[in-house]
């Protein structure tokens, strides 16, 4: 926890980190969606190349049409098998950046000072304003609707107040 009430603090500005086990997990999953997404590229690839040599074997009249009809439709879905591959190595980025805010390649991922992996989610400062509350401390337990910490822009306030009839007259904008 790096932040306290009363400081001065800017947008996106670290306020905290958190460890989470999700980390662990969407890397996990980021790096089989890679790793499936090149077996599934190879395996078009072949297909295609199947597809390819039944064309030539119907053109020379040595293969059946139903055998290029075969070879077709298993690349076709090959394809399908690639463009499914990538939506869902864009779903484990998109989970690792935008939701936990972290690097999806591990070359971008900062080191701690031990030279061992940044496991710790950040938690940053949502607009620049003053740290009003501060809600959690070294160890505490958060789900991912507790509030961490409560910043405001202390430029311009309003105030609800209660005032006498008898003093209203004498009210005026600016008053102490």
């Amino acid at each position: 926890v790096q932040a306290n009430p009363g400081d001065v603090v800017k947008k996106d500005q670290l306020l905290a980190q958190m460890h989470s086990h999700d980390i662990h997990e969407s890397r996990a999953a980021y790096k089989k969606a890679k790793a499936d997404h090149a077996r599934l590229v190879g395996v078009e690839d072949y297909r295609l190349k199947l597809k390819e040599r039944a064309k030539r074997l119907l053109d020379l009249r040595a293969g059946s049409l139903a055998q290029y009809e075969q070879a077709e439709t298993e690349w076709r879905n090959a394809q399908t098998d690639v463009k499914n591959a990538e939506i869902e190595i864009e779903k484990s980025v998109t989970h690792l950046e935008e939701v936990l805010g972290i690097p999806a390649e591990e070359a971008d991922i900062p080191k701690d000072p031990n030279g061992e992996d940044n496991d710790l989610i950040p938690i940053l400062a949502p607009s620049a304003g003053v740290v009003l509350t501060r809600s959690v401390t070294l160890g505490t337990v958060v789900t991912p609707s507790t509030d961490m910490f409560t910043v405001s822009d202390l430029s311009s306030l309003w105030a609800m107040a209660e005032v006498s009839e008898e003093y209203l007259g004498k009210l005026r904008i600016g008053m102490p």
